[in-house]
C-alpha cells in the first residue's frame, strides 16, 4: 500500500521544481510509518545498507519510466508529444446515443463504457486517443459489445460517421482544388506580366528558373523590404555593379594578354565610340587543374561629342583601357573596320598606338567587315534586274494580306508553310539568307503570281507589279542567275560566320580565304 502511495506521488511531482523537497518529505513520512512496525535493529540494518536502498530506488525509477511510456494518462508536462494528438471536443459526439457510452477521459482521450473491460485487458488502459474515436465505434470489438436491442442505433451512428468522413473528404478535396486554382491563377498573372513587358521566352525561362532556385533555398525574404525604384536601380548599377565589374576586368587585363576592337556608330543623333576587349583567361579548378577560356567583354562606351578624329579616339582608349602600366604591357593587338581615323599609320589610331608603345602590336582590319565591303561593291557590277527583283519581291510581301494569301496557297497545295525572310540591306548576312529562302519557296511564289493574275479585280498598278514578278519567276535563265548569286553570297556568309566564331584560329585566316575564293574561280 505504501509503495503504491510512493509511486503516485513520484509521478505527479517528477518534473516540478518542488519535486526533490516533496519527494524527501513523502519518503521520510513513509519511512516513519514503516519504522513503527519494525524493530530498531531492523532500522539500523537498513541505515547500514544505503547501497541496497539505492538499488531499490533505481529499480522503482525504471518501473516508473516504463509506466510513463504507456499512453494511458498523458502527463501535463508532455505538451510537445500531445500536440500530435487530437483534442477532445463535445462536437465529436454525433448524437445522444453516442454520448451515452463515450465519455471524456482527458484533454486528448476518451473511454467507452461498453468496451472498457476489453480495452483494459488488451492494452492495460481504459482510455483511447480522440483521433481513434470513430474507428473504435465502427470496430468489431464495439459491435460485439453492443446489445442486440441497440444494433439499429449503432447502424444509424455508423451512417453518421460515414457521412461525416465523406463530407470531410470533400472539404479537403475542395480546399486542395481551391489552393491549386489559386496557385495556377498567380502563375498565369506572373507569366502575363512578363509577357506584357515584352520579354522573350528564353528570358522568362531564365528568370523563372532563377526564382525557383531562390525559393528552394528559402532565400526570397529580401523581397519584403527590397526597393525597385528606378532611380535606386540606376544608382546600384552605376555605383555598385559597374565599379565592381570594371575592377575585375582590369585585374584580368593586368594578368593576361589581350586585344581590343573599336567601332564608331551614330545612335539617335549622337556619335558613340564602343570598345570591346578579348583575352584568354586561365583559371585554376578545384582539382588543381587549369582551364582556358576566351572572353569578350565590353569595357567602354563614350560619346565623341564634337570631334571623332584619331587624337580624340586615342584619348578615349587611354581613359577606358590603359589605366595602368601593367595593362599597357599586356596589350598585343587592335582590330577595326579600316576607317581612315583608325587604320592610318600616319595620323590614325593604329599609328598613334604603335608610336606610344615600346613593343610590337598586331593591327588587324576586321576581315568580316572587309568581306562585306567587297560583296557590297561587287553587287554593283551585277545587272540591275537581279537586285531589282530581290528588292521588289520582298517589298511586295511586306503586307500581311499578301503573306496570308501565299500561306493559303501553300496549304492548299500541301507545300511547306514558309514565307520570305525580312531583308535588311545593312545586315551582312541578310542577303544570302533571304535568297536561300527565296529559292526554297520559288514554286509557291509562281503559283501565287499566276492565281493573282487570274483574279478579275486588280488595280492597274498592282497588276503591273504582279505581272513583272511573274515574268521573273517563270524565267528559267533568270532563276539560274539567282541560284548562282545565292551560292556565292552564302559562301562569303559561311566564311564571315567562321571568322566571328570563338573557336576560329587566326592562323587559318589566309587558308580559309583562299578556299572561299577558289570556289568562285572554279
Amino acid at each position: 500500500m505504501y509503495f503504491l502511495l510512493f509511486l503516485s506521488i513520484f509521478v505527479s511531482l517528477k518534473t516540478t521544481k518542488l519535486y526533490k523537497l516533496n519527494f524527501m518529505q513523502d519518503k521520510q513520512s513513509a519511512r516513519r510509518k514503516i519504522s513503527s512496525s519494525k524493530s530498531d535493529a531492523g532500522l539500523q540494518e537498513q541505515q547500514r545498507a544505503p547501497n541496497s536502498n539505492q538499488k531499490k530506488l533505481d529499480s522503482r525509477t525504471k518501473k516508473l519510466n516504463s509506466f510513463k511510456s504507456l499512453p494511458s494518462q498523458p502527463s501535463q508536462n508532455d505538451d510537445e508529444n500531445l500536440k500530435k494528438h487530437k483534442k477532445w471536443k463535445q462536437t465529436l459526439l454525433l448524437n445522444t446515443y453516442m454520448g451515452s457510452f463515450i465519455k471524456k477521459a482527458s484533454a486528448y482521450s476518451f473511454y467507452c463504457n461498453k468496451c472498457k473491460s476489453d480495452i483494459i485487458s488488451m492494452k492495460g488502459k481504459e482510455d483511447i486517443w480522440c483521433e481513434n474515436l470513430y474507428a473504435h465505434i465502427t470496430s468489431k470489438l464495439h459491435k460485439k459489445n453492443t446489445p442486440e436491442g441497440e444494433r439499429s442505433k449503432l447502424t444509424e451512428l455508423e451512417n453518421l460517421i460515414e457521412k461525416r468522413a465523406s463530407q470531410k473528404g470533400k472539404d479537403i478535396q475542395k480546399n486542395e482544388i481551391g489552393k491549386e486554382n489559386e496557385e495556377t491563377s498567380e502563375y498565369l498573372k506572373f507569366l502575363g506580366f512578363l509577357l506584357a513587358e515584352r520579354l522573350s521566352y528564353s528570358q522568362i525561362n531564365r528568370i523563372g528558373k532563377f526564382i525557383q532556385s531562390l525559393y528552394q533555398k528559402d532565400k526570397l525574404q529580401f523581397l519584403e523590404n527590397a526597393s525597385f525604384d528606378e532611380e535606386m536601380l540606376s544608382k546600384i548599377v552605376s555605383e555598385c555593379f559597374r565599379p565592381s565589374l570594371l575592377d575585375q576586368l582590369y585585374e584580368d587585363l593586368s594578368k593576361f594578354k589581350f586585344s581590343f576592337s573599336i567601332d564608331n556608330s551614330t545612335m539617335i543623333g549622337e556619335s558613340l565610340c564602343g570598345l570591346k576587349v578579348k583575352y584568354l583567361k586561365e583559371s585554376e579548378l578545384e582539382d588543381g587543374k587549369f582551364s582556358l577560356e576566351i572572353l569578350n567583354k565590353v569595357i567602354g562606351l563614350s560619346s565623341l561629342k564634337e570631334s571623332s578624329d584619331a587624337a580624340t579616339i586615342f584619348e578615349i582608349v587611354h581613359q577606358k583601357i590603359f589605366v595602368d602600366e601593367r595593362i599597357m604591357n599586356n596589350f598585343i593587338g587592335v582590330t577595326h573596320d579600316n576607317a581612315s581615323t583608325l587604320a592610318s599609320q600616319a595620323n590614325g589610331l593604329a599609328g598613334k598606338l604603335k608610336d606610344s608603345l615600346p613593343h610590337f602590336i598586331y593591327d588587324l582590319c576586321d576581315p568580316c567587315h572587309c568581306l562585306n565591303l567587297a560583296l557590297k561593291h561587287s553587287l554593283e557590277s551585277l545587272p540591275d534586274e537581279v537586285l531589282d527583283f530581290v528588292n521588289r519581291i520582298h517589298h511586295h510581301f511586306a503586307f500581311p494580306q499578301r503573306k496570308a494569301a501565299l500561306k493559303r496557297i501553300q496549304e492548299e497545295n500541301n507545300m511547306e508553310i514558309l514565307l520570305l525572310k525580312e531583308y535588311g540591306q545593312t545586315r551582312w548576312l541578310s542577303l544570302g539568307q533571304c535568297m536561300e529562302r527565296l529559292l526554297k519557296i520559288w514554286p509557291s511564289l509562281e503559283l501565287y503570281t499566276s492565281k493573282t493574275i487570274e483574279r478579275k479585280k486588280l488595280t492597274s498598278k498592282f497588276a503591273k507589279s504582279v505581272k513583272k514578278l511573274d515574268s521573273f519567276l517563270k524565267n528559267k535563265v533568270f532563276k539560274l542567275k539567282i541560284m548562282a548569286l545565292s551560292f556565292m553570297v552564302n559562301q562569303i556568309n559561311l566564311l564571315s560566320q567562321l571568322l566571328q566564331s570563338q573557336i576560329f584560329n587566326l592562323g587559318e585566316l589566309r587558308t580559309e580565304m583562299i578556299v572561299c575564293f577558289k570556289l568562285f574561280l572554279n
